[in-house]
C-alpha cells in the first residue's frame, strides 16, 4: 500500500467519522418536542404512540429534562412496573428535589404490592422535601389498603385542608367515612368528589 493510498484512507476514514459524529449530536429542542407530543398522546390515552415518541426523543438527546418520568409514567400506564420503575429511578437521580418521580416510584412499589417500601418512599418525600399533597393522598391510600380507617380520615383530611379541589382524596374520605360509620360525611365527600371531577 503506498503512502499516498493510506492518506487517503486516513482522510476517508476522518470523514467518515465526523459524519457519523454529526449525526448522533445532541438535539435537545427537537427531543423537547417530541417530549411534549408524547405528553398529549398519553393524556389522551395513547400510551403505545407516547414510548415509541418518547423513544425518539431519548435518541434525539437521553438527557433531555423531563424524559425518564414521562417514560416512567408511561410504564405505568402500560403496567410495565418494573420498567416504571427503573424510568423513575433516573428521574429521581436527575432532580433529587422533585417530589413527583419519588412520588410515582412509591406508587410502583404499591401496585407491585411491595407496601412498606411504598410507605417509606411517601414518607420520605414528606420528612425531606416538605408537605406534598400527593405524598399525603398515597399514605392515606396505603391505610385505606390496611383497612386503617382512622388513619387515612387524617391523611385525606390533610389532603383537602390544603387543597379542597383535590377530588381523590374526597373519594378516599367518602370511603373512610363510611367504613367507620359516618355516613352523612361519606355522601358529603361522595358529592365534593363528583363537583371536583366536573370541573
Amino acid at each position: 500500500m503506498s503512502a499516498r493510498t493510506i492518506l487517503v484512507s486516513a482522510v476517508a476514514v476522518a470523514f467518515v467519522s465526523a459524519s457519523c459524529g454529526a449525526g448522533k449530536a445532541r438535539d435537545t429542542r427537537l427531543a423537547t418536542e417530541k417530549i411534549e407530543e408524547a405528553t398529549l398522546e398519553l393524556s389522551v390515552g395513547d400510551p403505545l404512540v407516547a414510548h415509541d415518541l418518547l423513544a425518539e426523543a431519548g435518541e434525539l438527546d437521553s438527557e433531555v429534562p423531563g424524559l425518564h418520568l414521562l417514560q416512567g409514567d408511561t410504564f405505568l400506564v402500560m403496567e410495565r412496573l418494573a420498567e416504571a420503575e427503573a424510568a423513575y429511578r433516573l428521574a429521581i437521580e436527575e432532580a433529587p428535589d422533585d417530589p413527583m418521580p419519588r412520588n410515582n416510584l412509591g406508587v410502583v412499589y404499591r401496585e407491585q404490592g411491595h407496601t412498606g417500601e411504598a410507605k417509606r418512599v411517601f414518607e420520605e418525600v414528606l420528612s425531606t422535601l416538605g408537605p406534598d399533597i400527593d405524598a399525603e393522598h398515597n399514605l392515606g391510600l396505603i391505610a385505606l389498603d390496611e383497612k386503617r380507617w382512622e388513619d387515612a380520615i387524617a391523611f385525606f383530611e390533610g389532603v383537602v385542608e390544603s387543597d379542597e379541589k383535590f377530588a381523590p382524596a374526597h373519594y378516599g374520605l367518602a370511603i373512610a367515612y363510611e367504613r367507620v360509620g359516618r355516613e352523612l360525611d361519606s355522601k358529603r365527600s361522595e358529592w365534593r368528589f363528583e363537583l371536583q371531577r366536573a370541573r
